[in-house]
């Protein structure tokens, strides 16, 4: 015994999903949402000699700080108060507004179509 199913339109649904999938600029996303994040922490980090606010920047994966030392300032320890100036500048609705315009941009590849 056998059960056969058709789909009418599935086939063309994957490859509109596929192609909504290729639309979605995920490092302009990374980009969109660590920008302004890095800004702001390079503009809060602590300055003694200005190397740990310089060296905030934007990888592939996110905001990055390049000096070693930058956690004992930014997280505290027993000596020194926490000063939070990468993490204090997450926004989540920032964040959010950002990740929504990027997905509308890819969906909006599909939009119009019906599959039945």
């Amino acid at each position: 015994m056998s059960i056969h199913v058709e789909a009418p339109g599935a086939g063309r649904l994957a490859r509109d999903l596929e192609r909504a999938a290729d639309e979605l600029d995920t490092a302009g996303l990374v980009q969109a949402v660590a920008e302004p994040i890095a800004r702001r922490a390079a503009a809060e980090a602590p300055r003694r000699t200005g190397a740990t606010a310089r060296s905030v920047h934007v990888d592939a994966t996110g905001v990055a700080v390049d000096t070693p030392y930058a956690v004992f300032p930014h997280w505290g320890t027993k000596h020194v108060q926490a000063n939070p100036f990468l993490t204090r500048q997450i926004r989540p609705s920032e964040i959010t507004r950002t990740a929504e315009k990027h997905l509308d941009e890819a969906v909006h590849t599909i939009e119009g179509n019906t599959y039945v």
